[in-house]
């Protein structure tokens, strides 16, 4: 069985990165003694792809900083004509590099040990 529930504390250090309009972090336990990971939404405000990967490293900074050694996913979206559309994190990672990010399936992936 699993637990989840959202992060506001999180939410708000993230939402104070320059170019995220909002943020949406939810933490996820499974299990005894209970394995956790975190699933981050970030609504951006400037598609491009050097904007973007700006705002995953800041992000991922504030992710391993309060949650170290929790594995995380990190999608990034944008509100066009008020529906949200999908931020290519491949192009964002390519324009800014993070050390320990991966690009997948849309995310940034984020594994418990790149803390």
């Amino acid at each position: 069985m699993a637990a989840t529930g959202r992060e506001p504390g999180l939410e708000l250090q993230l939402e104070a990165i320059d170019g995220v309009a909002s943020a949406c972090a939810t933490i996820a336990v499974d299990g005894l003694p209970g394995s956790r990971a975190l699933r981050v939404a970030l609504l951006v405000d400037d598609e491009g792809a050097d904007a973007a990967g700006r705002v995953v490293r800041a992000a991922v900074d504030a992710l391993r900083s309060t949650r170290p050694g929790v594995p995380a996913s990190l999608a990034l979206e944008r509100l066009v004509d008020g529906v949200r559309h999908a931020i290519d994190v491949c192009a964002a990672l390519e324009a800014v590099p993070v050390e320990g990010a991966v690009a997948a399936g849309g995310e940034v992936l984020l594994l418990g040990s790149g803390a």
